[in-house]
């Protein structure tokens, strides 16, 4: 299931930088991706019992 979510990645940032002629709104979609992982990655990471 990971790897059926992350195909779309790389082809939407290529899309994106052809289309754009720039890097800035390609990486400005993965800085706004990685907040939500940061945040899912923290609370699966703390330390509790289940």
């Amino acid at each position: 299931m990971g790897y059926l979510m992350a195909i779309p990645g790389p082809i939407l940032v290529g899309l994106l930088h052809d289309r754009t002629d720039g890097w800035r709104i390609p990486l400005a979609l993965m800085i706004v991706l990685m907040v939500p992982q940061i945040i899912a990655s923290y609370q699966a990471g703390r330390d509790r019992q289940v």
